[in-house]
């Protein structure tokens, strides 16, 4: 199997999206590395959105960046040293980035290595729907997938989850604890 470097098409600001979709509706295969990050959702709530991990920037096979249809297209950023709006070496020909470089972006996007970082302390939720009222606290962080929390199941108990299966919650003031993953002796929450 031969192998395919990458180019890198500039975009306007804030367009990788709608340029992501014009390019695969032309039959091309962009790949737009992305990142996931907490986004105030309302009253003491958040949710993870996704943004583009190079703002600014999309990458196309190397075969594909000077294919004609790219001209068509929108809010592609063209000047007089990018005129296609593919990025360039100093020679004038299309930077490449090895195919290797790329996978290894994919596969720690995957396993969520860009995902904002969680903190240790932070109020979540569970969003398996029947404990979506369970309300927890994050007390650890064993890799970027999995997680430790404190629960006030049968008297306060510990569980190791992954984080794809938790909601970010914001703690009122007046409940947020010092030290959320303290208990007593007795396995109970110490009264606060």
């Amino acid at each position: 199997m031969a192998r395919t470097d990458w180019a890198a098409l500039v975009t306007e600001p804030a367009q990788e999206y709608q340029i992501r979709t014009e390019l695969e509706r032309f039959g091309l295969h962009p790949y737009l590395p992305q990142l996931r990050r907490r986004h105030h959702a309302g009253h003491h709530a958040f949710v993870l959105r996704h943004y583009p991990l190079f703002p600014r920037y999309l990458l196309l096979p190397y075969n594909q960046a000077l294919d004609p249809r790219i001209r068509l297209i929108t809010h592609i950023h063209r000047t007089n040293a990018h005129p296609t709006g593919v990025l360039t070496n100093a020679d004038g020909r299309p930077w490449r980035c090895p195919a290797e470089a790329i996978q290894e972006i994919r596969c720690a996007e995957i396993e969520g290595h860009f995902d904002e970082v969680k903190i240790e302390g932070t109020a979540v939720t569970f969003t398996a729907p029947h404990l979506t009222n369970l309300r927890a606290t994050l007390t650890r962080v064993i890799n970027p997938s999995t997680v430790a929390v404190f629960t006030p199941l049968f008297g306060g108990s510990k569980a190791i989850v992954k984080s794809a299966r938790l909601g970010h919650k914001q703690q009122p003031p007046s409940e947020q604890r010092e030290n959320p993953d303290e208990v007593s002796g007795q396995g109970r929450p110490d009264p606060a």
